[in-house]
């Protein structure tokens, strides 16, 4: 009986400890869900951030605005004073299409989603579906008796940097013995975008434009941050998204704190000999109260109540700024003071 007791005492202080520690600290808490945090996020979400939050900005563009802050030096000799036909050539066409411009164009848009292309505007064809004049479906130059062909002329009229939102893979080369199993084939851009038009993407009429269906060798794909798979990499927001949404709430409500504690609260009490024998007149007092704040009169007058200023609080959100920006420079192996820029604006 006494064993028996002792267990039934046991069971009992388990129980209550175990039940004391759920309370406390529940096992299955979801911290992402009491924080508020997105438990998902696609392109569109990104590009929302992009656009109207200054710090994701910075998170995508820090590094390529740090690499295109020079041109690069393509050459194909060393010897100073040679200038190759290569050379010649190659200086022309960035002249023409601007290149090196659309090349950090489409260097910010791949890390926006999880890819960007830049789509070749080539002059050998209408019909943008089939490859590049010249070339088979595997990108080789097309043979005949076993030989490559002569090489057309093409020239490159235009390029043009679109990110995920306005590009999607339509179809995978599903071959196993091709040299670019699992890889795009054909890609559906949209050359507008509809969700733009206001800032200029485009006339209102080409917010409707149907997709283009488009062969792989007219598109450079690009992929930041890629991990197991070789055609989707890693959005450059998404490890400090969540720093992110915590940056806008501090910012967000450290405005909102200010703009209330510049109005201080206030009090209206009925007078205690009045408690019980009189009933106060609220409309009155809102119209007091809407003169003193939203008009020139700087007096209250009112019979039969006090009125007392409550002292607003208001917090200094530099330190929760400062930490949160700490992590996210952090988390992308960026000097803060890179980040945020020095005092020297170097």
């Amino acid at each position: 009986a006494i064993k028996h007791l002792e267990h039934l005492t046991n069971n009992v202080l388990f129980d209550r400890a175990s039940a004391l520690k759920s309370l406390m600290d529940p096992v299955n808490r979801d911290i992402d869900e009491e924080c508020g945090y997105k438990a998902s996020l696609d392109a569109k979400d990104y590009m929302a951030y992009y656009r109207r939050h200054g710090i994701a900005r910075k998170v995508n563009d820090v590094y390529p605005d740090g690499i295109w802050a020079l041109d690069p030096n393509i050459y194909d000799t060393e010897d100073e004073g040679v200038i190759t036909p290569f050379e010649k050539g190659f200086a022309d066409l960035v002249d023409r299409v601007n290149l090196f411009h659309y090349w950090y164009r489409v260097d910010i848009l791949s890390g926006i989603g999880r890819f960007g292309v830049m789509y070749y505007g080539f002059d050998d064809s209408t019909d943008v579906s089939k490859p590049v004049l010249g070339l088979g479906d595997d990108g080789e130059p097309v043979r005949v008796r076993g030989r490559p062909s002569s090489r057309p002329k093409v020239d490159l009229m235009y390029v043009r940097a679109l990110d995920e939102t306005l590009a999607t893979v339509a179809e995978y080369d599903r071959n196993p013995k091709s040299p670019r199993y699992g890889l795009p084939k054909y890609y559906d851009l949209h050359f507008f975008d509809p969700e733009n038009t206001q800032y200029g993407s485009g006339p209102a009429e080409f917010s409707t434009q149907k997709t283009t269906k488009v062969h792989w060798t007219r598109v450079e794909h690009v992929a930041d941050n890629l991990l197991s798979s070789e055609i989707f990499g890693r959005p450059r927001m998404e490890p400090v998204v969540n720093w992110l949404q915590d940056l806008r709430k501090v910012a967000g409500g450290s405005a909102e704190m200010f703009w209330k504690g510049a109005f201080p609260g206030y009090s209206v009490e009925a007078l205690p000999d009045l408690v019980g024998n009189a009933e106060m007149d609220e409309d009155s007092i809102k119209e007091q109260f809407d003169q003193y704040m939203n008009k020139l009169k700087r007096y209250l007058a009112v019979v039969g109540v006090t009125v007392k200023s409550l002292a607003p609080q208001v917090a200094n959100p530099s330190d929760h700024i400062e930490q949160l920006l700490r992590l996210i420079a952090a988390s992308l192996d960026v000097p803060l003071r890179v980040f945020t820029g020095s005092e020297a604006a170097h």
